[in-house]
């Protein structure tokens, strides 16, 4: 029997209608719109494409969407000073700075988005951020994480009590996700380059999300059947098209639900990006 699939784009654009009619609602209270600064310093092809997402997905959800474009030579201390000048503004409610950062700028990444106020911080990857999802207190969470709890409520899976295993122990998705999963009463192992008998690990898991980065790396001899699977790996093949991590074809007739890629978790990072600066908002002017 074949897995049904995870439909990415339309839990996506159900999220960015559902933020829409709140937006709307606040303007005909009086109210204006949330509005989301990207500061995007250099010219890198990728994070142009993802910026102009990040507006796309903004007019769809009605939230306004500013783009602080800065030349690749920007000085340091030029992007921190851009980062508080809209800190300080109360008319901003988000602010993401698009990574990754040109040389030598990247450098001081950590420095440069921690420069962002956690009420602010709509990407969630501040220490502040963090710290808040490992002490399981009230705060903006990563979006890809965020929208991978989404997709799993969406198609009701269960996730208190269930297995879950992750492939991936990365500061964008494998760590903050494990965070989410145990705060949500799942257990939770990470799986990673010295872990012994991965694919022995991964045939426990009820959940299993791979976050890696290497195109094909799971097959179906890595679920047990009825396994929910997200595959969060984005990766350009030599075909020019985009692939994930896992083997769709091979796999989707042994998982229960799987995510495919295209059209997976990718629009719900999105999405659920929106939905963070609507969460700020709140936040910023109760």
């Amino acid at each position: 029997m074949m897995g049904q699939i995870i439909d990415g784009t339309a839990i996506a654009a159900q999220v960015k209608t559902d933020v829409a009619c709140q937006v709307d609602q606040l303007l005909a209270q009086g109210g204006r719109a949330p509005h989301l600064v990207v500061i995007l310093v250099g010219d890198d092809e990728r994070s142009q494409v993802y910026v102009r997402q990040k507006a796309k997905a903004c007019a769809a959800a009605h939230v306004m969407f500013t783009a602080e474009t800065m030349k690749a030579d920007v000085s340091r201390q030029q992007v921190l000073d851009i980062i508080r000048e809209y800190d300080a503004d109360d008319t901003v409610d988000g602010i993401i700075v698009q990574l990754p950062l040109p040389e030598p700028l990247a450098a001081h990444e950590h420095e440069i988005v921690n420069a962002i106020s956690p009420g602010k911080d709509v990407d969630g990857l501040t220490d502040a951020s963090l710290g808040r999802l490992y002490a399981n207190r009230p705060g903006l969470v990563a979006a890809t994480p965020a929208g991978i709890l989404h997709m799993l409520r969406t198609i009701g899976c269960p996730v208190a009590g269930q297995h879950a295993v992750i492939i991936g122990r990365g500061p964008l998705v494998g760590r903050p996700l494990a965070m989410l999963l145990v705060d949500n009463d799942a257990t939770v192992t990470v799986c990673h380059t010295k872990t012994r008998d991965l694919r022995e690990v991964c045939r426990q898991a009820d959940i299993l999300v791979v976050a890696v980065g290497q195109q094909g790396l799971v097959d179906e001899t890595y679920i047990k059947e009825g396994a929910v699977v997200i595959d969060v790996g984005i990766n350009v093949g030599s075909d020019g098209h985009l692939h994930g991590d896992c083997l769709f074809d091979r796999m989707i007739g042994k998982a229960s639900w799987m995510t495919p890629v295209p059209k997976g978790v990718g629009p719900m990072t999105v999405a659920m990006l929106v939905s963070n600066v609507l969460q700020a908002y709140r936040g910023h002017v109760s």
